[in-house]
């Protein structure tokens, strides 16, 4: 997330959104609502979701101003 805040030109977001995407989908597919079997998919979601907004964070030009 260090890197992705300083430097989010580095990284493709598009991928990044995808992966959220992805988590999100395996969240929905797990069949049950217990938490062993949620928390991973969860886990990923929350993890990219995190990483996502930190690069759009990054690219924001107001920040650049400080």
């Amino acid at each position: 997330m260090y890197k992705a805040y300083n430097d989010p030109k580095s990284e493709t977001l598009l991928t990044w959104i995808f992966a959220c995407i992805a988590g999100l989908f395996a969240t929905v597919a797990v069949g049950s609502m217990k938490l062993v079997l949620l928390s991973y998919p969860l886990y990923i979601f929350i993890a990219n979701t995190l990483i996502v907004t930190t690069i759009l964070i990054g690219k924001d030009p107001r920040r650049r101003e400080n």
